[in-house]
Order: C-alpha cells, then structure tokens, then sequence
C-alpha cells in the first residue's frame, strides 16, 4: 500500500506527500498550539529553470507567488506553462487547480501495481454538488481504487491546511501574519510543542 505520509512528509520538508498534487503553491497550516506557518512549495523554482527561465526570471515568478499566493499573471511565465503547476485547491487569488477527477484517474493508474489501497485524499472544491461527490465515488469503483477519501474544501470549521481561499477574515489574517523572508515560516503564535 501507500501509506498515509501527511506529517512524517512535512517533517522531511516534502512538497507533495505521497502520490498527491501539492495541496497549493503557498499553503497556510494552522499549529496544535496556535499560530500559523506559510509553507512555500520549494521545487518551483527547479522547475521554472528546467522549463528554461533565466535566474531573474525565476526570482521574478517566485517573488510574485510570495506576495499574491498564485503563480497566476506572474510576469515573464508563458500561459503554457500554467499547467505544469496546477494543485489540488485554487489559489487564494487564482483560478485553476487540478480537477477532482484527475486525483482518481491518477489512483487508477497506480493501483494495479499496489496490493492494497492508496492514502490519498480526492481534494474537491468547496461548490461541489452531492451528485459530484457520488460521482467521483462511483468512477473510483469503477477504475479498481480499492480505497477513496474526500474532501470538500472549507466542509469543516477549521482544516489544518488551506491555500489561505478561507473567509476574507481568514485571509486577512493570513496575509498579516505572512513575511516575505523565508519560505517556510513559523508566525506567532508558534509554541515549541507545535511544531511536533
């Protein structure tokens, strides 16, 4: 099986956790004991130079996502390349995110080679009717997945992870907290037993 890699993948400071999309470009946890860390997905950068941008122009996009939260109208990044970093929930101020169906067509694909199931969660956006959800249950059954969770963004009062797309009261939270400095940042509150 795939095992469940959430917490062990944060400590090992992985951008993905398993066979998942990165949740979102700039991501927002909320600590057991308080506070708020601004995780920055690390690997954008290595993938704007393989795609061929220059260093300034890497610096450029990376910038942009840091102060907007979406590598959408980043200046100098060709529209073609929007795809390539799509994630599981649209951005704070973006548009595009993977579709719900692409995380179990991409089970399908794995799961003949996997004895047992796969933890992974089918992230869907918060407008997603009942009849969606059935669906996305109904094609994993059909495809072979021998397990599905699901997630409807914001269903539940407080999630520990979020693209900071919460109320407005949420994200002006979050935009005050955040600090253009490191990539990873632990805001205030941050109790030492937290980051366990």
């Amino acid at each position: 099986m795939i095992a469940p890699t959430g917490t062990i993948g944060f400590m090992m400071d992985c951008d993905t956790t398993g066979i998942e999309p990165d949740l979102a470009l700039v991501k927002y946890k909320k600590l057991v004991g308080g506070g708020l860390i601004k995780i920055v997905n690390n690997t954008v950068p290595a993938a704007l130079v393989k795609l061929g941008y220059t260093p300034a122009q890497v610096e450029t996009i990376v910038s942009h996502i840091d102060s907007t939260g979406t590598i959408e109208g980043a200046p100098q990044l060709k529209p073609e390349h929007l795809p390539v970093f799509d994630c599981s929930f649209r951005p704070q101020n973006g548009t595009r995110s993977i579709h719900y169906m692409g995380h179990v067509r991409m089970m399908a694909a794995v799961q003949p080679f996997i004895s047992g199931a796969i933890s992974k969660t089918i992230n869907m956006p918060e407008e997603c009717t009942v009849e969606e959800i059935m669906s996305a249950y109904t094609e994993s059954w059909k495809l072979g997945i021998k397990a599905v969770a699901i997630y409807r963004d914001n269903s539940k009062r407080v999630q520990p992870m979020s693209s900071g797309s919460g109320s407005t009261k949420e994200k002006k939270a979050a935009a005050a907290a955040a600090t253009p400095r490191s990539p990873r940042r632990c805001l205030p509150p941050c109790a030492p037993q937290a980051a366990r």
